[in-house]
């Protein structure tokens, strides 16, 4: 909780809950032995590297600031969960400028 809240500190609960499912955490999170309360190790070291960028992902997209920056935002994250992202920056899209920078 406390990873994707620094964010956005005035975020509520169902906020970071609501980012999770649109960035396909929401399920992983649930399976974690105390949920949105678990210690996920120095630097994430508990998550695989997908897992880390989702985080990330959710704690920028919480923040709801009009300019957003992505270098690289799916470079750990398979086919289905690049295509989540890339679903969620397109419903956002129209209120926001993005720099998307990709290398594929």
């Amino acid at each position: 909780m406390n990873n994707i809240l620094y964010g956005n500190n005035e975020a509520t609960e169902a906020d970071v809950i609501n980012i999770c499912k649109e960035v396909n955490l929401f399920e992983k999170i649930m399976k974690f032995p105390d949920q949105f309360n678990t210690n996920v190790g120095t630097l994430g070291g508990k998550l695989s590297g997908g897992e880390k960028q989702r985080i990330l992902l959710a704690r920028s997209f919480i923040k709801k600031s009009n300019i957003l920056l992505l270098d690289e935002p799916t470079s750990n994250l398979d086919n289905n969960n690049e295509k989540i992202i890339f679903d969620y920056i397109e419903k956002i899209k129209k209120n926001k400028t993005i720099l998307l920078i990709a290398h594929k």
